[in-house]
């Protein structure tokens, strides 16, 4: 019995592990995408690496949701139908002639991220160290484009256009660091959220 017991809780405790990798793995892959995939060629926005980006994303999420084991109960589940439902149904009840049903990826893509409970969520220090990593190089380039440097700024142009064509130049024209995020109001939102999770995490490890 005991060395069944102590084989039941080697497997357990490599099925956690392997939970772990997993949850890192997808959870770092969402980081460096989300931050760093492109959004134009030259400059010249694509609509379609939007959509690979969207559908990787999609994929990570569904790696968390069964690989991870964190899909969220009923009453998320019920978010999800009532965003895509009322999205679906203001859109049949619309008295616009013109659809843009590519942007409907994008909301959809929200919506599945009530799907998952990331409280459930456990991963490695990997993470962690690649968060810290992303961190540094967003603050380098951010002070990069300030200076200005004009190749960092132009890369920026060139990759990450958004939006539209003069919205990026315009940008780093009145000193703004918005780097991959295009617009001031975006950028303003996620650096406030960079910061909060190295202050959070600077106060839990000190």
């Amino acid at each position: 019995m005991k060395g069944t017991d102590k084989s039941l809780t080697g497997l357990s405790t490599r099925s956690g592990e392997e939970r772990h990798g997993l949850t890192t793995l997808c959870l770092s892959l969402a980081l460096l995408l989300g931050l760093f995939f492109p959004t134009s060629i030259h400059a010249e926005i694509s609509k379609g690496l939007g959509y690979v980006c969207s559908l990787a994303l999609f994929g990570i999420y569904v790696g968390l949701a069964m690989g991870a084991n964190c899909l969220a109960g009923p009453p998320l589940i019920v978010c999800f139908l009532t965003i895509n439902g009322t999205l679906l149904l203001a859109t049949l009840l619309s008295p616009l002639s013109s659809l843009a049903p590519g942007a409907y990826a994008f909301y959809f893509l929200l919506s599945c991220l009530y799907l998952l409970d990331l409280r459930r969520l456990a991963f490695n220090r990997f993470l962690e160290v690649l968060f810290t990593v992303s961190s540094i190089i967003l603050l380098v380039l951010a002070f990069a484009s300030i200076l200005p440097i004009e190749q960092v700024v132009m890369f920026f142009i060139s990759n990450y256009s958004v939006f539209y064509p003069e919205l990026l130049p315009a940008m780093f024209r009145l000193g703004k660091p918005v780097l991959m995020f295009g617009s001031h109001s975006l950028a303003g939102f996620f650096y406030c959220v960079c910061f909060l999770l190295n202050f959070l995490t600077y106060t839990y490890r000190k």
